[in-house]
This record gives C-alpha cells, structure tokens and sequence, in this order.
C-alpha cells in the first residue's frame, strides 16, 4: 500500500497548463489501485476524462509521497471516485525529511577510495555538511552510488582541556 487510506492528499489534475490543483482524501488503497474522493468545485464533484494525468502528493511527517499515474475510470456510487491504477516504482518518489540536522562544516578533507583491498591517497574532497547518517560532498572526480571510500574525520574533533 503506498498511500494511507484517509490520508490527505495534493491532486495536480493535468487537464491544461498549468495543471489544475486540488485536495482531496484517498478512499481506499491496495497494491493495484489507488480510490480518490473525487474533488471538488463549488460543491460539486467533479469528474475527468479517462487517461487523465494525475500527480499525488501524500505529506507525512517523515516527508512527502509523490505518485505519478492517471486516472482509469470515474465511479459514481456510493459516492463519486476516481480510480487510479498502482504506476510501476519509476513513477513512484518518496522525499524524506532528515531525522537529524545537518551541521555545516565547509572542510577540505583527505580520502581514499577503496578498491579491492588497497587503498590510494586522492585530492582533498569538500565536506559541506555532515550528519550522523551522512555528509554532503564535493569533489573534482566523479562519485558513483554505492562506491566505498574513507573520509578522514580527524580534523572535525576538538580536543580540549
């Protein structure tokens, strides 16, 4: 399930440019189809054109679920409802919120990449901020995800007293 039943949702209708926004609750959810209050406009649902464009936005405390699919059919009873078909995962994006805040650091750091077990000394890397669950860097060389490499944090530590 991707969106939570009851859940208020952003509905971005692409009937024109630009689309068309309103807010509405999902009715119900399940792995194939998503059920929408229908919107809407001065008291009155509204209905749209199958195959209409159709951008959610869910926001939640741990951030926003943004779902890109299109509207399949228009159900009149018991109350008015757009179904909306499951988009495959590539239409599908989450935007967490960090848990813990960032804190700007702005440092030029050695490290290593490691490969196979050896590791070669590189420029120096720009930290710009850093969290425990990750930093935001810059460099000169390209950076693939999912490549390992050691970030020497030694000049972050303040030894006092």
């Amino acid at each position: 399930m991707i969106l939570s039943p009851g859940a208020r949702v952003k509905v971005e209708v692409f009937l024109k440019d630009p689309p068309l926004v309103f807010s509405s609750s999902v009715q119900a959810c399940d792995d194939k189809a998503i059920e929408l209050a229908a919107p809407s406009v001065n008291g009155k649902k509204i209905g749209v054109p199958d195959g209409t464009r159709v951008l959610l936005t869910e926001i939640t405390q741990a951030g926003l679920m943004v779902v890109d699919t299109a509207v399949s059919s228009v159900k009149s009873k018991p109350h008015v409802a757009w179904v909306l078909p499951v988009p495959p995962i590539s239409n599908i994006r989450k935007i967490q919120r960090r848990i813990e805040s960032r804190y700007e650091v702005d440092l030029h750091l050695p490290w290593t990449p490691v490969e196979g077990g050896k590791t070669a000394q590189m420029p120096l890397v720009r930290v710009v901020n850093i969290n425990s669950h990750g930093a935001l860097i810059s460099g000169s060389d390209p950076y693939t995800i999912g490549e390992e490499f050691n970030l020497d944090l030694t000049s972050l530590i303040w030894v006092s007293g």
